[in-house]
């Protein structure tokens, strides 16, 4: 028998496949919060839409972050150099429980270093720095993804991990097919799904022959530090196959969802005017624009867990070894726990805290870096071109778990005629 939540959920995943629902995804999903906190679609997969239940979820170590095993392991071989080894792409660092999470986690981190937003903050600016020049001497109209957005955290992310510059473009094709990938399956079309399996395959190639170089040639970045450190006293050492993978989880992840941030804060705030005079009038509200933005349009839509024992939510019983789905872009609208939740406001006070970024053990390793980009972003923009405004509707990427935009036409400055007019 179907329940009006089953009813309720079927709906919405009827619903996101619509060109509509990416211009205003929000209408819907308050819909399917309002008509319950949690519900369970006819495909298995168990929906939580209010805040303060996804918190919790995100945070509880009862729950696993294991989805890959839950649904089906289908991690491409490695080829190339490690063919006759045999290597199979184990997973990522987020999709890892304890204790080998901690241990994967630590080394990562060891990696990266403590003080990482302050070594990369000065070519964070000197990146900005450029990108703003080169606008300036271009076209008063433009795409502010192209043109900024993209550009800042694909180069920042290339540097951090060792990826010449010359092959950031094959790389990001290849991370834009497994991003495509990343909603669940049934969403997903077959020749979606066979184009990520190739580009999985592909980058594990291209990823596998970059982490052998490094381990022979060294360097400062990340692969190159994973590749020739000192076993740890406690979590040892990664295997070279936990290299490859975390490596292309790390550029896709360090990249990608900070392309979303930017271009979603610059959007939010020139569809509420107010917000933008308020961030030029003290530019120190950065931090706060950014994190109300977050808030307001999540880069990140949807995490999902799996539980291994029965586990009671927002009132109901979600049986051991199902996959249950934390609907962001729903709680971050959740009147219970944001006023006026429709409305940007970058002097929003005791706000609580987006969970774009997960929660507890698992919150993301490049959340800092991610803000600090974006927050030097978003002040130069608006700083640099005082006149910006859009010129045009936005394009978004096809996807529901991840939320980003393909193209954000803006004009930067008014033209000479429209200068010229305003004068007389």
């Amino acid at each position: 028998m179907r329940t009006a939540q089953t009813l309720a959920s079927d709906e919405y995943f009827a619903a996101v496949t619509a060109a509509s629902y990416q211009d205003d995804p929000y209408s819907c999903l308050s819909a399917l919060r309002e008509a319950g906190a949690v519900h369970r679609s006819s495909s298995g997969i168990w929906l939580v839409t209010r805040y303060e239940d996804a918190a919790r979820l995100l945070k509880d170590p009862r729950l696993s972050n294991d989805t890959v095993t839950a649904a089906e392991q289908t991690a491409a071989v490695v080829r190339g150099s490690a063919r006759s080894s045999g290597y199979r792409l184990p997973q990522p660092v987020t999709t890892l429980d304890p204790p080998e999470h901690k241990r994967v986690r630590t080394l990562l981190g060891q990696a990266m270093g403590a003080d990482l937003t302050a070594r990369l903050r000065p070519r964070i600016d000197a990146v900005i720095g450029e990108l703003v020049d080169r606008i300036r001497a271009g076209d008063s109209e433009g795409d502010l993804v192209a043109d900024f957005a993209l550009p800042l955290p694909l180069t920042i992310t290339g540097e951090l991990l060792g990826v010449p510059p010359e092959d950031l473009s094959k790389v990001r094709a290849w991370g834009e097919a497994l991003a495509r990938n990343g909603d669940p399956e049934f969403l997903v079309s077959a020749a979606d799904r066979a184009h990520g399996a190739a580009a999985e395959e592909e980058f594990a190639t291209y990823f596998a022959s970059l982490t052998l170089q490094r381990r022979r040639s060294g360097g400062t970045d990340m692969i190159a530090a994973l590749s020739t450190a000192k076993p740890h006293p406690v979590a040892g050492r990664m295997s070279f196959a936990e290299r490859v993978v975390n490596g292309m989880f790390l550029f896709i992840n360090g990249y990608h969802n900070t392309v979303s941030l930017i271009s979603l804060t610059v959007l939010a705030l020139l569809r509420f005017p107010d917000q933008l005079a308020a961030l030029r009038a003290d530019p120190g509200l950065a931090a706060a624009a950014v994190s109300e933005a977050m808030r307001y349009d999540s880069p990140i839509q949807s995490i999902a867990r799996v539980t291994v024992a029965d586990y009671a939510v927002g009132g109901r019983t979600v049986p051991a070894g199902q996959q249950v789905m934390s609907l962001i872009g729903a709680a971050h609208r959740d009147p219970r726990a944001f006023a006026s939740p429709d409305r940007l406001d970058i002097k929003r006070k005791g706000a609580l805290p987006a969970l774009s970024f997960g929660s507890g053990a698992h919150y993301c390793m490049g959340a800092a870096l991610a803000r600090l980009q974006a927050q030097a972003a978003v002040s130069a923009i608006v700083l640099s071109f005082p006149e910006l405004e859009l010129a045009g509707e936005p394009e978004w990427h096809p996807t529901i778990a991840l939320r980003g935009l393909r193209r954000l036409p803006v004009q930067y400055r008014q033209s000479s005629a429209s200068t010229a007019g305003a004068t007389t």
